[in-house]
């Protein structure tokens, strides 16, 4: 038992599969406030209302998302906290407006406002992995597969 433990921690370690895990985590925390900000009346317009829900959730979503990456996923990155949070909310602008075109679109076109959800949240998953790697939070140190930290 403690030998396939073993095996799987250098895994836990590796910024890709904690991204993959900690965005699971996130994109079913995106799912359950948005179903929760669609259930309310923010315009009489059917449409607008719907991307009204999805930008409300989609800044809630930003903030959570760097605290559980800053944390989590990207723990061993440089910079103060503030500089990080803008460097985030820079590449998640992009994705916003990535994303909303894709809702926007995907509503207009009739599709049920979840499915256009899950759609526009997958389609961004890469980008924002690689916005926030490179950019938001710096060329991060990972001990998993840093070597020049395990050649000193």
């Amino acid at each position: 038992m403690m030998e396939r433990f073993s095996r799987l921690l250098p895994l836990l370690r590796d910024r890709r599969v904690l991204y993959l895990i900690n965005g699971s985590l996130i994109f079913g925390i995106n799912l359950i406030l948005a179903y929760a900000m669609f259930q309310v009346q923010w315009s009489e317009n059917e449409w607008r209302n719907e991307n009204i829900a999805n930008l409300i959730t989609t800044e809630f979503m930003v903030v959570i998302s760097f605290f559980i990456h800053n944390s989590l996923t990207w723990r061993h990155s440089f910079g103060s906290i503030w500089s990080k949070l803008w460097r985030f909310h820079l590449v998640s602008a992009g994705s916003l407006t990535i994303r909303t075109a894709i809702f926007a679109s995907l509503s207009y076109l009739g599709m049920h406002e979840m499915f256009a959800t899950v759609l526009s949240i997958a389609f961004i998953l890469f980008f924002n992995f690689v916005g926030f790697d490179r950019f938001a939070f710096g060329q991060a140190s990972d001990p998993a597969t840093d070597k020049t930290d395990q050649e000193k």
